[in-house]
């Protein structure tokens, strides 16, 4: 069981603050089920989770050494290869609820490579690839934000200087 003040990654909501729990009030009537109350880090908004779909729902924000192992291995997450818009979203939407923060850096990486192809040939990115790629960064950025404790606008630049540093290496 989560506790109080510790952060967690929710599947729909992204990092989170677990608040307390206890038995919400909807509608003037108390819910049967013990539920986390968190609050979300991104709009400070409450939800509520039952404690029984924790497990499913939420999982510990990854730690430092995570974190590190993910960036090591940036260049060579593959891509989501599916050209079909429709049927890029439906691996976008598996990749961002199932896959965790290697999910997210996909499509991240999918979309960025989509909108470059994409603007080479003077068109725009796809809005299915915006929006994908627009979530996948709010939490992969929020959580690494976290873990590296740094502001969230300064990830993107972070991860950069990381790549570029160990191409350099190599």
């Amino acid at each position: 069981m989560y506790q109080v003040d510790e952060y967690v990654m929710h599947r729909s909501n992204g990092l989170c603050r677990v608040i307390g729990t206890g038995y919400p009030e909807f509608g003037g009537v108390k819910g049967d089920s013990l539920c986390y109350i968190l609050e979300n880090q991104r709009n400070k908004g409450k939800m509520y989770t039952p404690v029984e779909n924790g497990e499913s729902i939420l999982r510990p924000v990854m730690n430092l050494e995570q974190a590190e192992e993910l960036v090591a291995h940036l260049q060579g997450i593959e891509l989501i290869t599916e050209e079909n818009d429709k049927l890029r979203e439906v691996a976008y939407r598996k990749a961002l609820h199932e896959e965790g923060y290697i999910g997210w850096a996909r499509i991240i990486k999918t979309a960025y490579a989509k909108r470059v192809a994409r603007m080479k040939a003077g068109k725009k990115s796809t809005i299915v690839d915006r929006k994908f790629e627009k979530q996948a960064q709010d939490y992969l950025y929020d959580e690494l934000a976290y873990v590296y404790q740094i502001p969230r606008d300064s990830v993107e630049d972070y991860l950069v200087e990381r790549v570029e540093a160990r191409q350099q290496d190599a």
